[in-house]
């Protein structure tokens, strides 16, 4: 489908950010929505053309318009192909590999990562690959430090202390208990219950399972209670780590 030529002007450019100066996930997807805005301001698309350049229902792009949700990486891929922008600055607002867009280098090397269904993970299996979306290399390796045991999953819950919502994508990494490192986030795995939690893992107490002032939970492997293991470390959403 040829792009439309002739400009319009969005609907949410320049508008007050409702979530004044947080840094939750609420207004991480505000600010998505305005370069989004942006962007498709100044390749000559409205809110509807861009939906249809992409062959996605109104409702489903609205979601990202009006910032209510981030897209999937896929997705986020094909609205960087048609906006020729750089997909980390709809992320981020940064743009990595500057003004040439070397990112769409046809010469790339791509690595497929496979997502799955957190309902179905255990720490040994993670049941069938619901699908598979193609990163650059170069990019894993500059956003994670690494391209190797990657996945994809979306949060079953809110986890504001980190930024994240339920059914955000995330991209996780398979980790061994011997790999564990103070501040790790990870997604956890209860032996006797099979319930799932998220929590930063720590060697400082001796708890199995607390919360600090913050809201962040902490999970000590060592220690009374139910043992809890690793199911995979929460590296972030695709190219926006979490620290």
């Amino acid at each position: 489908m040829a792009r439309p030529v002739r400009k319009h002007e969005s609907s949410n450019r320049g508008h007050k950010s409702p979530y004044g100066d947080g840094q939750g996930p609420e207004r991480k997807y505000w600010e998505f929505s305005q370069r989004l805005a942006e962007a498709a301001n100044a390749s000559g698309f409205n809110a509807a053309a861009l939906a249809r350049q992409l062959d996605m229902t109104s409702g489903t792009f609205s979601r990202y318009w009006n910032g209510e949700r981030l897209p999937p990486a896929d997705t986020l891929v094909d609205l960087s192909l048609a906006l020729g922008v750089d997909p980390a600055w709809l992320v981020r607002g940064t743009r990595n590999l500057g003004h040439n867009q070397l990112w769409l280098a046809e010469d790339a090397d791509w690595i497929a990562i496979p997502e799955y269904d957190l309902h179905h993970v255990t720490a040994d299996i993670k049941g069938e690959i619901l699908g598979e979306t193609p990163f650059r290399r170069d990019w894993l390796n500059r956003a994670f430090g690494t391209e190797k045991n990657l996945w994809l999953a979306r949060m079953l819950w809110n986890y504001t202390a980190a930024g994240l919502a339920e059914g955000d994508e995330i991209v996780l990494r398979d980790i061994k208990v011997e790999e564990l490192l103070d501040r790790h986030l990870c997604i956890w795995r209860a032996d006797d219950t099979g319930q799932l939690i998220v929590g930063r893992f720590s060697t400082v107490r001796e708890h199995s399972v607390w919360i600090d002032d913050d809201g962040e939970y902490w999970v000590n492997r060592v220690g009374a209670g139910t043992e809890l293991k690793p199911v995979g470390r929460i590296l972030g959403r695709p190219l926006a780590p979490i620290r």
